[in-house]
């Protein structure tokens, strides 16, 4: 027995110790955080009906780039890729529900699941062999890469933060038709009760008719009387009055289109104004152009008549100076201003005429080899 208690000893701190080492090695599942208990982590209710909680959710998701893979009445689903790095990409995807809360169908609740999916690059290498049979074997590797994007990771987002922005930008479409549908529910009633009132108004009768009782010798059936109806016990279900929210977001709806309206019609005012006092400036400055334009004309006139004037002038004083070195000089001692007068005109010598001789005959030439001219007898 003494040779086998150390033995003993040691075997048993061994076991003692592997038993702690396990305790301590033991992880915490992730299940061990799901507690169940009561969050509006995922879900918010509102005054509206499922369907109008489902459209404002779509055009939430709509307007920060999601795809939709699926938009129904109470379910919408959305995907949306982000390249973080060359060789990581992460995908989030929405899920959300949408569910009634009453009878009536005028509450919701939405419930909202994010889950972020993560892939990266993965290569795989492969090599072949080429045998040639003459030479024997000889194998000449070729080595080949595939690349593959691969999940490696998927989990659900727990941020309160990013769904708080999320409902956030629901609650902003989803205001605007609550107050559309608050506004067609009004004109709805009063539709209703219009009708209503027009059916209970009695029927007018023609003039000068004579009702059925008052003629003798007709009688008209006594009304019958009506029956017991047998009362229903069961208490009568109310219908829930629509919350004060939703009234108080529709006032504000009505008075934010009011205070739209009420700019646009200052805003094109305005601009009516600026329109108009464009164009006086634009008719001011035709104006002045055209004044300046009248008075460039006149100056122009006037310099061409000044300009005629003087040529005229210089014309005038040339045609001076032409007939003035045309007139001879005039005789000593006499005035410039006289006129020299013509010389007195003397008759020219007549030559006397000179007195006749006695001519000699003459005879007439006869043409040699010609026959003489005969003899012409004289009367004495």
């Amino acid at each position: 027995m003494r040779g086998t208690s150390p033995l003993f000893a040691f075997v048993s701190v061994v076991l003692l110790g592997g038993a702690l080492a396990g305790c301590a090695s033991r992880k915490t599942s992730m299940y061990d955080h799901e507690d169940f208990d009561e969050s509006s982590t995922y879900s918010r209710s509102y005054a509206a009906p499922a369907v109008t909680a489902c459209e404002s959710a779509r055009r939430a998701l709509l307007s920060q780039g999601y795809v939709l893979n699926k938009a129904s009445t109470d379910v919408v689903d959305g995907r949306k890729s982000f390249q973080q790095t060359a060789e990581a990409h992460v995908e989030i995807e929405f899920h959300i529900v949408c569910a009634p809360d009453s009878a009536d169908g005028t509450s919701s609740s939405v419930f909202v699941n994010a889950v972020q999916d993560r892939y990266t690059l993965k290569k795989t290498a492969s090599s072949a062999s080429l045998g040639v049979s003459i030479l024997g074997s000889v194998s000449m590797p070729f080595g080949t890469s595939d690349d593959s994007m691969v999940k490696v990771g998927s989990e659900t987002i727990a941020a309160p933060r990013f769904y708080n922005g999320f409902f956030g930008l629901l609650e902003q479409y989803l205001a605007p038709m609550q107050g559309r549908a608050a506004a067609q529910a009004s004109e709805a009633a009063a539709a209703a009760s219009a009708a209503a009132a027009r059916a209970q108004a009695p029927v007018p009768q023609p003039a000068g008719a004579v009702p059925a009782s008052a003629i003798p010798g007709v009688q008209t059936a006594a009304p019958k009387a009506a029956a017991p109806q047998a009362t229903d016990a069961r208490p009568v279900e109310l219908k829930p009055v629509e919350p004060a929210a939703a009234a108080a977001k529709a006032a504000e709806f009505k008075a934010a289109e009011s205070k739209a309206a009420e700019s646009t019609v200052v805003e094109s005012k305005a601009a009516e104004s600026k329109a108009v006092e464009s164009k006086v400036a634009e008719s001011k400055a035709a104006e002045s152009k055209a004044a300046e334009s009248k008075a460039a004309e006149s100056k122009a006139a006037e310099s061409k008549a000044a300009e005629s004037k003087a040529a005229e002038s210089k014309a005038a004083e040339s045609k001076a100076a032409e007939s003035k070195s045309d007139v001879p000089a005039s005789a000593p001692g006499s005035s410039p201003d006289a006129l020299p007068s013509a010389p007195a005109s003397t008759p020219a010598p007549i030559p006397a005429a000179p007195a006749a001789q006695p001519s000699a005959p003459v005879a007439d030439p006869v043409a040699p080899g010609a026959a003489p001219a005969p003899d012409v007898p004289t009367a004495n």
